[in-house]
């Protein structure tokens, strides 16, 4: 019998993709098992579609923290569990989305000889990853520039459902009763929503309303009981083309695997990114990137006010066309088909 484990996680943003391989892994492996964390969104993300497979697990707190002492026996016991489970499952072959999950298990597959593929999605490696990426057989990255400082980085593009591509407007315009008499803003702000997005928003509705109709996924636990004419509220979304095909225009942090889905739908983006300081600041890196490319505009946090988030979705909504056009220019490669195909090579 031949098994393949997925890791990864901390937020669905790495585990999500891994799925995305399954149509081209399907027919070589008999197996199919997640290893994640004991009560991580993973879990209930993979569970209906392979085995799971819960580990110990430890996050690194930014900042000084004094719970960061016991990351180094965290991890050592997270490390065993991992082992066990490669040495019972025996699999041909690990792939690592990234995140702290996915450290320990990098770890023991290394320890034990079994081929490690990881993935990078962000523009640059995120700790779990450089961890990783130091005893992985190969590291495919969703930026071509990430992979030209890794002596066994290629690049494969991120990897996209192909789900997400399907038009779904009739079966959208009946799911979220919006009017569809002006422009649809999609606001969204990653699996665990943004708060900070959301109470900015929320604050500015009546304003917003005059020009927008809104289709806001604020995330688990942040619904509210708002109810207006022109704008709709859900706090998840597990079929994104449905938003994606009833939305004009979006504002979004800047998650990577989020971030290509747009560029890919063709949205013009205004990207709110997730501020270093709260993060290592990856969001802030992919927003300046594609900025730079001319496919999104960015709006800082700290500058979050109402007059500069209607003049950046005001331009964005005029300039559609051209911002359409550029998404198309940049003619991005689908990683999926590429990675599993590195996956394959490198199987025992």
């Amino acid at each position: 019998m031949r098994t393949i484990v997925f890791t990864g996680g901390g937020t669905l943003g790495h585990c999500l993709p891994s799925l995305s391989l399954l149509p081209y892994l399907n027919k070589a492996f008999d197996r199919f098992v997640y290893v994640g964390s004991k009560t991580g969104p993973e879990r209930e993300a993979v569970k209906c579609i392979m085995e799971y497979m819960p580990i110990t697990t430890t996050k690194l707190i930014r900042g000084f923290n004094v719970r960061n002492l016991t990351i180094p026996f965290k991890l050592i016991t997270a490390v065993s569990e991992a082992k066990n489970i490669l040495e019972t499952v025996r699999p041909s072959v690990v792939f690592s989305k990234g995140g702290f999950v996915s450290v320990p298990v990098a770890i023991a597959a290394k320890k034990l000889g079994i081929p490690l593929v990881v993935h990078e999605s962000d523009l640059t490696l995120g700790l779990a990853n450089r961890i990783a990426a130091k005893r992985a057989d190969v590291v495919c990255t969703s930026f071509s520039s990430t992979c030209e400082n890794l002596d066994n980085g290629i690049y494969t593009g991120p990897p996209i459902r192909d789900e997400i591509f399907v038009n779904k407007r009739f079966e959208a315009q009946k799911l979220f009763c919006l009017p569809l008499k002006k422009p649809v803003l999609l606001v969204m702000g990653g699996s665990q929503g943004a708060k900070s997005i959301n109470d900015f928003l929320l604050s500015n509705l009546n304003e917003i309303l005059k020009t927008y109709e809104v289709l806001h996924i604020c995330g688990s636990g942040h619904t509210t009981n708002v109810n207006k004419v022109g704008y709709r509220q859900v706090a998840f979304l597990k079929d994104m083309a449905l938003a994606y095909s009833i939305s004009d225009i979006c504002v979004s942090r800047c998650g990577s695997n989020s971030a290509f889905e747009l560029l890919s739908r063709n949205i013009p983006t205004l990207f709110i990114p997730l501020p270093k300081g709260n993060s290592r600041g990856d969001q802030v890196e992919n927003a300046r990137y594609f900025q730079l490319k001319g496919v999104s505009k960015t709006l800082e946090e700290q500058n979050l006010r109402l007059d500069s988030f209607l003049e950046n979705l005001n331009s964005l909504w005029k300039n559609k066309a051209e911002y359409s056009a550029r998404m198309r220019a940049l003619n991005l490669k689908d990683g999926a088909k590429e990675i599993a195909k590195t996956i394959l090579d490198r199987a025992k």
